[in-house]
């Protein structure tokens, strides 16, 4: 379940995918992924699970639960992934991240992960690029790690430069 804008010139807004359940053998399974031609606002992920998801071939790439950003014309702003449990990720359950290296004054902002429970072989990841003109915020809210609820989720993710996160 991606969102993506790609080659349209108008904004992708107001966006829900509720109660839905994820399988992922060899993707993603909910966020934003890959095209941002123009801007993408307002997307909800809400009430649903991932069985499993088994696609480890791009760490960097790939996750569960993910706002990743490949070309990067437009912008993000308020992507919320609430109340989604993740049963098996064999790689990232969550990641956010500008992998356009070419990026500068670009935005992610407003992602929350909210009411979150995982259980993954690797840590989660937030990153941008080493350009200080980019924006990267995401907030966590009632995370679960392999049923222990987390008071300091933030300290699990791997957090690069110039991430906001709360």
């Amino acid at each position: 379940f991606d969102v993506k804008a790609l080659g349209v010139p108008s904004p992708s807004e107001n966006i829900t995918f509720s109660d839905c359940v994820a399988w992922g053998g060899k993707a993603r399974c909910y966020g934003i992924n890959g095209e941002v031609d123009s801007a993408i606002r307002n997307v909800t992920f809400k009430d649903s699970a991932v069985i499993c998801r088994d696609a480890t071939w791009n760490n960097n790439r790939v996750a569960s639960l993910a706002v990743v950003v490949e070309l990067a014309d437009g912008s993000i702003d308020g992507v919320t992934f609430d109340n989604i449990e993740i049963f098996r990720d064999e790689g990232r359950p969550i990641l956010v991240k500008i992998y356009d290296g070419e990026a500068e004054n670009f935005e992610i902002k407003n992602v929350v992960f909210r009411n979150i429970s995982y259980t993954s072989y690797m840590q989660p990841k937030i990153a941008g690029t080493n350009s200080n003109t980019n924006t990267v915020q995401v907030e966590l809210d009632n995370i679960t790690v392999c049923g222990k609820k987390q008071s300091f989720p933030q300290l699990l993710f791997n957090i690069g430069k110039y991430c906001e996160i709360t």
